[in-house]
């Protein structure tokens, strides 16, 4: 039972970059139709919460939307993929959750700030990051997902741990039989 829940656990990184992919193809949907109440819903509903993360994908030289929709659909592939692998993956877990909850604080500090068309004072540095999380301004829906992805980052962190716990144990079971069969030796 515990082991179908961490699954389901694992799968809200996942979800987390299907919605970045689900966005974008959002954008794509409202420039085809831009008249579509349907499209526009699809595209507010999404952007709040990974807005900022695809604009960055985006954003990267050589890169552009449709890179940025291979990224994001990839990425929920592969967490997919090691959700549901019999195979130990406790670093790739570790990384996949981590790297979504990274994006879903990127969107929560910036989520309070949306506004259409360009902005004249981008040039120059570019503007701090706050790291603080500001659940106020961000969707009920980003909210949970937030807490979700972070419970998959404790989960992971527990696993590494246990893991490392493991070995070392192990590694000193075979340094006391390495230790054994040398007294019996001499």
């Amino acid at each position: 039972m515990l082991k179908y829940a961490a699954r389901l656990i694992y799968l809200a990184p996942t979800l987390t970059f299907g919605l970045g992919a689900a966005f974008i193809a959002s954008a794509y949907r409202l420039g085809a139709s831009p008249a579509d109440p349907a499209a526009w819903q699809g595209f507010m509903t999404l952007a709040p919460l990974v807005r900022e993360p695809v604009y960055l994908v985006a954003g990267l030289p050589g890169s552009g939307d449709a890179a940025a929709f291979v990224v994001f659909a990839a990425a929920a592939l592969a967490g997919a993929v090691i959700a549901f692998s019999s195979r130990p993956a406790g670093k790739a877990r570790f990384i996949h959750a981590h790297l979504a909850f990274l994006m879903l604080f990127l969107s929560m500090g910036c989520a309070g700030v949306f506004s259409a068309g360009t902005d004249t004072g981008g040039i120059g540095p570019a503007p701090r990051i706050d790291w603080t999380p500001d659940f106020s301004s961000f969707p009920a829906l980003g909210v949970g997902l937030f807490a979700v992805v972070a419970l998959a980052c404790a989960v992971s962190h527990l696993v590494v741990i246990r893991d490392m716990i493991a070995q070392s144990t192990a590694k000193r079971q075979v340094e006391i039989r390495l230790l054994t069969a040398l007294r019996e030796l001499a």
